[in-house]
């Protein structure tokens, strides 16, 4: 082992010491014995990991990554020059060595290089609104009417002031992602930026608070899935349903970012599609002189509003715009991201904060004394007291098709996101930071998402929300 070491150091002297180059003095010189020295200490790996994580920083600014450097090499601590907290001279000479010299070209066998060149990542595809309508594929517009009963009776019936307060508070929040995500235009979402902004530790802990969030919000579209599925087809079971719909989420996320992308954008413009159709309705019956008789009212915000019912109700509804965040896990698979990603943020939570105001502004007008007797099914009986059968039936079409895309966009995100814990060593790289070479797409990551999908057959909605919401207030906090 000692002589190919040696031998593999002889074949960089010569791009060391050629005739003619631009210094051959004493330094040069002495840059070889030290190439030489690396070599046969047997600290190939660390060389390995320190170019891999100086590659492409500024010289002057070579200083600030090296104490992060020192912590993630494993054969370092038998080295003395790690026990402080900065880094010593002659741990700079070392790095930058390494640095300025290649020394990486030097040591990795040809075959290896690449392989490494080789290496598959992720596909800069999306466009800006191809990365809209995933968030808004994972938001499921429908989500206004799956909520509506909860939303309704913790607002106490002041749908519209609830939703207007909400969109305030995420539009602060948007705002501090979409800055983020200009500033820091990697994939990981919040556990990226506390990596980046705050430190390595807050981010491992983001990150793994967002795995609940993440992973727990396929299983819920599973499980709704087999659920309403089972109600309109009761012959086919409900298990039937849910493994059914993860196997057909796991191929076509795994086929490729722009087929999930084109996939949710139909299915989103049909959620739109229906729900400015509702309105259209609810303002042609308000046109004839039903409910308030007219557009303008201030019926949504007469009676015993108070500030406490509005941030009760504020604190219901604000899940209804959960999706802006698991834009910025696309990050590295959209064209200039630095620009797009903020745009996309800004423009799905306008969209959502529209048609959710509106359309709870227009329910009050056209339907002032709405009552129901199930919560859970509170907008199914709406939708037949508006518009009968026929847009109830229309409704559970369109509802289905929501559970399934929210299912898609659902596994993109949380597989994204293992990807990044995976490359930055978190979780084992070998596996979660694997890219499939033709379809560019994180296919393990997928693969376990899917399969962990399958508690669906054994947890209820209620049990799976809790991880949800838990996940993303912490994140959100952080």
């Amino acid at each position: 082992m000692l002589f190919l070491r040696i031998g593999m150091c002889a074949v960089y002297i010569k791009s060391v010491v050629e005739p003619g180059g631009k210094d051959n003095s004493y330094v040069r010189l002495y840059n070889m014995f030290f190439c030489l020295f690396i070599l046969m200490s047997g600290r190939r790996g660390f060389v390995l990991r320190g170019c891999r994580e100086i590659k492409g920083i500024r010289q002057n600014k070579l200083t600030d990554f090296l104490p992060e450097l020192l912590i993630k090499s494993k054969r370092l601590p038998r080295m003395n020059i790690i026990k402080h907290e900065q880094p010593g001279r002659l741990t700079f000479l070392f790095i930058k060595i390494i640095y300025q010299n290649n020394l990486i070209d030097a040591m990795i066998p040809t075959e290896r290089r690449k392989i490494m060149a080789e290496k598959a990542e992720l596909k800069r595809t999306l466009t800006l609104w191809q990365v809209v309508f995933m968030g808004l594929a994972w938001n499921t517009p429908m989500i206004y009417f799956s909520v509506f009963g909860v939303a309704f009776e913790g607002s106490s019936g002041f749908l519209t002031p609830a939703y207007i307060f909400a969109v305030v508070a995420v539009i602060f929040t948007g705002t501090s992602y979409a800055i983020m995500a200009k500033k820091i235009p990697i994939s990981g979402s919040a556990y990226t930026f506390a990596k980046k902004a705050i430190h390595p530790n807050a981010g491992f802990l983001v990150g793994w608070l967002l795995l609940f969030n993440y992973l727990f919000a396929p299983i819920i579209a599973c499980i709704t899935f087999g659920v309403f599925l089972n109600a309109q087809f009761p012959g086919v079971p409900a298990p039937v349903w849910i493994i059914g719909l993860i196997v057909l989420l796991a191929a076509i996320a795994a086929m490729g970012i722009n087929s999930s992308a084109n996939l949710s954008g139909l299915f989103v413009i049909m959620q739109i599609v229906f729900i400015i159709a509702f309105c259209i309705i609810l303002i042609r019956g308000l046109w004839t002189g039903e409910g308030a008789g007219g557009l303008f009212s201030i019926q949504p915000f007469a009676g015993d509003l108070t500030v406490p019912i509005m941030l009760a109700g504020a604190s219901v509804v604000i899940f209804s715009f959960l999706g802006f965040d698991t834009i910025t896990t696309l990050s590295e698979e959209t064209i200039d991201p630095q620009k797009t990603i903020p745009r996309a943020i800004f423009i799905m939570i306008g969209i959502i904060s529209v048609l959710h105001i509106s359309s709870s502004y227009l329910i009050q007008l056209a339907q002032p004394a709405f009552s129901f007797v199930n919560i859970d099914s509170a907008a199914m009986e709406l939708m037949a007291l508006i518009g009968g059968s026929a847009l109830n039936a229309i409704f559970m079409t369109v509802l289905i098709a929501a559970i399934f895309t929210q299912g898609l966009a659902s596994i993109t995100a949380v597989s994204r996101l293992l990807y990044v814990m995976g490359r930055d060593g978190i979780l084992p790289e070998k596996y979660f930071g694997y890219i499939h070479p033709r379809f560019k797409t994180p296919v393990f990551n997928i693969g376990l998402a899917s399969v962990l999908s399958i508690l669906a057959l054994f947890i209820s909605v209620d049990a799976a929300l809790r991880f949800v919401n838990f996940g993303a207030l912490t994140a959100f906090f952080l």
